[in-house]
């Protein structure tokens, strides 16, 4: 279906590689730069050095004769041209001293607010304020992060702040109501959401939030029904409160977060992973299935301090250090990987189970695993190659394997060979039943289920089926890809220029742009970017 809604408001500041120039009356949310990687670090804006200075042609002098105690003024001139330096009255363009400007009609220094894009400013909208597209620095607002959850998404842009936009009917929005946003108002319209603070990691779920603060604090927010979010009850957050005041859930510093449906997965410090939430499948790790868990439990058996953390629909899994991986949970399709359909950690700690074997045989077996990414009912991880390996359940060709079979419900993912891509991953991002790689160099290929567009390949057709996915081609998104997202039907890819490109599903306006699906008959740069700033 094709994309028609209103068209995007023009942006108020231009980044064309000639003069650039905001309008001063730009009027959105926060504004003029940046940290870890994810939003943390800020941008602040340099006060103008004031100088006093005689106004006019002429420069007054003062002596003292010490002969009679009398005191002589005498007057000189300074320039027998017109004045043009700081403090001198000025006329426009041109009229002031080569550094400097004519500003409200006197000549000073080229001040960032000023009006005029000047020497070494990238932008200029005229005002002082962060996150609006023209940071108080004169730098364009750039967005560090984009994340999806199962309806909704969010990004973290300069200063660590969050906006978000999609389905909201349990606060996972963070605005303080359960409106859905982007059907019928752009995410920039809405703004901010009020936190504690800057955010420097974002994990979107089911239907709830979690962020990792510049504190080292990690705070959730959104759909609580099975304790979800940590706090020890069942009430939701942002659906009718502001969360301002939002307190840390109960872990120690933590370094990373990731979200299921129902559940939630963080790695500490000491490199310990704790989870909690809905338990019904082990998904905890807890050796019990105790229906939920509503506060964060004691740090999960699973062998050795852990390097990274991935987490699926009803399945988590944990990298080592060593490479290594191990999974527990849901294993119904065999996406743990250990070769069989046996739940793990709903009777034993996942230390129990051993390593999942994923090195392809035509690779070193010491080759190894340097992330995981989880979707619905499949997994992936990439390895040290650049190649990548998957499991699990492949109805739609999620696994990219060129056939439907499952894989690791009776045969380990050693088995098989790498995904076929044209060039070492960067990146992974599943969905409930696709999965993109973004390659070095930012091109992004995706495979799997296609009846909504969340390939991007402006058909119905899923991929990976019946034929690798270099056979499909490069999505085209019309610039590099920085970093990409995966909901349960929808894509999203934060671009080399900063812009956010959305498309698949979006019966809830996850996309950003009205509620029509993009990706079934059009391409992501057929579309406009997400109005983000």
């Amino acid at each position: 279906m094709s994309f028609a809604m209103t068209t995007r408001a023009p942006s108020l500041f231009s980044r064309a590689t000639g003069p650039l120039l905001c309008a001063a009356s730009l009027a959105l949310l926060t504004a003029c730069p940046d940290g870890e990687g994810n939003g943390e670090s800020f941008g602040t804006e340099t006060a103008g050095t004031e100088t006093d200075t005689t106004v006019g042609d002429e420069a007054t002098t003062t002596s003292e004769d010490t002969t009679d105690d009398e005191t002589t003024t005498t007057t000189t001139s300074a320039d027998d041209g017109p004045c043009t330096s700081v403090g001198c009255e000025c006329e426009g363009e041109g009229s002031c001293d080569p550094g400097l400007v004519c500003f409200e009609g006197v000549c000073t220094d080229a001040l960032c607010g000023d009006g005029e894009v000047q020497p070494g400013e990238d932008c200029e909208d005229g005002n002082d304020v962060d996150g609006d597209g023209c940071d108080n620095d004169c730098t364009f607002t750039q967005v560090n992060t984009v994340a999806a959850g199962a309806n909704h998404t969010c990004v973290i842009i300069d200063g660590g702040t969050v906006r978000c936009w999609g389905r909201g009917d349990s606060g996972q929005l963070g605005y303080g109501n359960i409106n859905q946003v982007g059907d019928d108002e752009f995410p920039s319209d809405v703004g901010d959401v009020v936190l504690p603070g800057p955010v420097l990691r974002l994990s979107l779920g089911g239907n709830h939030s979690c962020g990792i603060f510049q504190d080292g604090g990690l705070r959730c927010w959104g759909q609580n029904d099975r304790g979800q979010l940590g706090y020890g009850n069942t009430n939701n957050l942002g659906d009718d409160e502001n969360l301002a005041g939002l307190p840390a859930v109960g872990v120690p510093p933590t370094i990373a977060v990731q979200l299921g449906a129902k559940h939630t997965c963080a790695r500490v410090g000491n490199g310990e992973a704790r989870c909690w939430g809905f338990n019904e499948q082990g998904q905890l790790g807890a050796a019990s299935i105790a229906l939920q868990e509503l506060l964060p439990g004691a740090s999960i058996d699973v062998g050795a301090p852990t390097s990274g953390l991935g987490v699926g629909g009803g399945h988590s899994c944990v990298r080592f250090v060593d490479g290594g991986l191990r999974c527990w949970g849901l294993n119904d399709s065999g996406q743990l990987g250990y070769g069989n359909l046996n739940n793990i950690g709903d009777d034993e700690v996942p230390s129990a189970a051993g390593l999942v074997s994923v090195v392809p045989p035509n690779l070193p077996a010491n080759t190894e695993i340097v992330d995981v990414a989880l979707g619905g009912n499949h997994s992936c991880a990439l390895l040290g190659s650049g190649d990548a390996v998957c499991w699990g359940l492949n109805t739609s060709g999620q696994l990219g394997t060129g056939n439907l079979n499952n894989i690791g419900d009776d045969e380990v993912p050693s088995t098989q060979l790498a995904v076929d891509l044209p060039g070492p991953v960067a990146q992974l991002a599943l969905g409930a039943n696709h999965s993109c790689a973004m390659l070095v160099g930012g091109e992004v290929y995706c495979w799997g289920d296609s009846q909504v567009g969340q390939l991007g390949y402006g058909n119905l057709n899923n991929i990976g089926d019946d034929e690798s996915p270099s056979a499909g081609g490069a999505v085209n998104l019309g610039a590099a890809a920085l970093q990409i997202a995966a909901g349960n039907n929808h894509t999203c890819a934060l671009l080399e220029d900063f812009e956010v490109l959305c498309w698949g599903q979006n019966t809830h306006s996850q996309l950003g742009l009205g509620t029509i699906t993009v990706g079934d008959n059009e391409t992501p740069a057929d579309t406009e970017p997400v109005s983000v700033l």
